[in-house]
């Protein structure tokens, strides 16, 4: 994994196949790896809620996951977290973030995230994004240095142990500002190592809409890019 270009595609979950994949990557982390049970999902939240899958080619193998969950209205998870927006607020949370072992340190929460916010965070014109995570990292995590998250004072007690709630106001001129730092910052640590391929809104056959002149923007650009730290937010 370390001498050769590594490739690896995201892509909104819309089908079967898809969903499966996601589930058993949840299944290997939160229960495999990390000895933890997630919670049923009601169909409300079915409903309201969009996964991202993240897929190492050529092998197509499924390797991470995150959900963006709309909780816009649900007063009884913000309050659980210490959260209140206005009447009028869409909110958003991401959750199950997972990425199997073989693959830890190349910074997917990051790339995810980024394609989670354009593909569903700014068409469905969320106000707030917010998620948990550790509370003895949240204010020295990426997120908060660069991706322009808050981390909310109160700890909590997590499904993975003590938590702190992050939080961005999207739309703004500092969130956008922030989003491209995030995309300086994975562009410009080695990225002759790693090729993570934004997911294709077209029906055009992959490879040869990669060789469009439509990639060459900021819309169909590959992110390039590889670290060694990991984030987590698991919760």
């Amino acid at each position: 994994m370390k001498n050769h270009l590594m490739k690896i595609r995201l892509e909104a979950v819309t089908d079967a196949e898809q969903a499966a994949a996601a589930a058993c990557v949840r299944r290997e982390v939160f229960g495999a790896e990390w000895a933890a049970e997630l919670g049923s999902t009601s169909p409300d939240d079915l409903s309201r809620a969009h996964h991202l899958i993240a897929r190492v080619l050529p092998e197509e193998k499924v390797i991470a996951t995150v959900t963006l969950l709309d909780t816009t209205g649900n007063e009884t998870m913000h309050e659980k977290y210490g959260l209140a927006f206005g009447r009028f607020d869409r909110v958003a949370r991401y959750t199950h973030m997972a990425v199997v072992k073989p693959y830890h340190g190349l910074k997917l929460p990051l790339y995810m995230l980024l394609e989670a916010h354009r593909l569903y965070v700014v068409p469905g014109g969320f106000a707030y994004t917010w998620f948990t995570f550790p509370s003895n990292r949240a204010a020295s995590s990426t997120f908060c240095r660069l991706f322009d998250f808050s981390a909310i004072p109160r700890v909590l007690e997590g499904e993975q142990g003590p938590c702190r709630v992050l939080l961005r106001r999207e739309g703004t001129a500092d969130a956008r500002n922030a989003d491209m730092k995030v995309r300086c910052f994975l562009d410009a640590v080695q990225p002759q190592r790693l090729r993570v391929i934004p997911a294709l809104e077209r029906t055009t056959p992959f490879e040869s809409a990669l060789d469009s002149p439509e990639c060459s923007t900021n819309t169909w650009r590959a992110y390039s890019g590889l670290v060694q730290e990991d984030e987590w937010m698991a919760q």
